[in-house]
């Protein structure tokens, strides 16, 4: 991307009035998600982003054709809120977010107390539900959302229903790099299904969640009302309880210098 390209894209850029701070990258949650000229869905198309991908944002906007906002994500770039949702994370190629073998859908399986679906988002869990899903009934999800004005996230099934992700457990998922050198700072896993992130300590932050298996920086941690909270970007914390971290042990007394040994959990 050219500076002046991109000078011009966010000069030109309308913001929404009293937005907040923008996120650092939104990850697209729809295959081959269309990228428009501007914030329009009848906007000429500039090529399409792969799923899983993390982008850059610059800007945002509302516009014709999408529920949500539309997100400047380069140059005459503009991605559609509904089917990119913010992320506290830094921006990733296709490369790195690929889906698991190419698979078109996220693919879970229902919890052990069961849920529900639901035809119309707005709506969800306010009044009688569309259908029941037993446990153990697998869903394939091609989109994640969360109802207006809040921020639990509802996953949009081929059936075309959308059931709440807490009721759900990732059937198909892909590890991401485990390891990490410790020397280079605090580290953290999240080792639930999707973990909510905070803009403080206690105040949820609407959609922006972070995926199981992820490895997050940890730039402080702060007790507060027996909880502790980790520090993972600018106004972006999580809840410890949602994720792991190394413990370092001294090596035992017989282990020779410079001895690899296994570690045990």
């Amino acid at each position: 991307m050219k500076r002046a390209a991109l000078a011009v894209a966010l000069a030109a850029a309308p913001r929404l009035a009293g937005a907040a701070p923008l996120p650092a990258s939104v990850e697209v949650v729809r295959p081959d998600e269309p990228i428009v000229t501007s914030p329009d869905s009848a906007a000429p198309k500039r090529g399409a982003a792969q799923k899983s991908a993390r982008l850059p944002v610059f800007a945002t906007s509302t516009g014709p054709g999408c529920g949500s906002p539309w997100f400047l994500v380069g140059p005459e770039a503009w991605i559609c809120g509904d089917g990119a949702f913010p992320s506290p994370l830094p921006p990733a190629g296709p490369a790195e977010a690929a889906p698991v073998a190419g698979l078109p859908y996220a693919y879970h399986f229902v919890g052990p107390d069961g849920s529900f679906g639901y035809r119309l988002l707005d709506t969800a869990e306010e009044g009688v539900p569309d259908a029941q899903l037993q446990p153990g009934f697998g869903v394939a999800i091609g989109r994640v959302s969360a109802k207006p004005g809040a921020s639990e996230p509802y996953g949009f099934t081929t059936h075309r229903l959308w059931v709440p992700l807490r009721d759900l457990g990732a059937a198909l998922r892909p590890p991401g790099p485990l390891a990490a050198e410790l020397a280079g700072g605090d580290v953290a896993w999240v080792n639930t299904p999707r973990a909510t992130v905070f803009t403080a300590p206690g105040r949820p932050r609407a959609r922006a969640f972070v995926e199981a298996l992820t490895r997050v920086s940890v730039l402080e941690r702060v007790e507060l009302r027996q909880d502790t909270w980790l520090r993972i970007g600018p106004d972006a914390w999580l809840r410890a309880r949602d994720t792991t971290s190394p413990a370092l042990r001294p090596p035992p007394a017989e282990t020779r210098p410079g001895e690899r040994r296994p570690e045990r959990g």
